[in-house]
């Protein structure tokens, strides 16, 4: 997990920089970092064996809204391309139903 971290924190870092490096041209840079949606395969992927993958799933109904929806993270990633957002850059958009807001168990 510590690297998985270390990478998404990357990703928000070099945002920032590029929003500000680039914005003088017009461009607009931000994260979408959308939090766990319950596709076909997600319990699946969250264990090697089925009691793992259940605790997993059951860890994540800790947040305020445990699973997102596809559409909806679809929705604001579309609002990040649109001029709708033409004064957003530089910014992490969480579409995680309060995960990243959510208290240590």
């Amino acid at each position: 997990m510590s690297l998985y971290a270390a990478s998404k924190s990357a990703v928000r870092c070099s945002a920032r920089s590029w929003a500000q490096g680039l914005g003088g041209r017009g461009a607009r840079v931000n994260v979408l970092s959308p939090g766990p949606v319950e596709t076909e395969g997600f319990r699946e992927s969250q264990g090697e064996t089925p009691g793992e993958a259940e605790r997993t799933v059951n860890a994540w109904a800790t947040t305020p809204r445990p699973y997102g929806e596809a559409d909806r993270d679809a929705s604001a990633a579309l609002f990040l391309a649109t001029d709708e957002s033409s004064f957003v850059t530089g910014r992490d958009l969480h579409g995680d139903g309060g995960m990243a807001i959510r208290r240590p168990a």
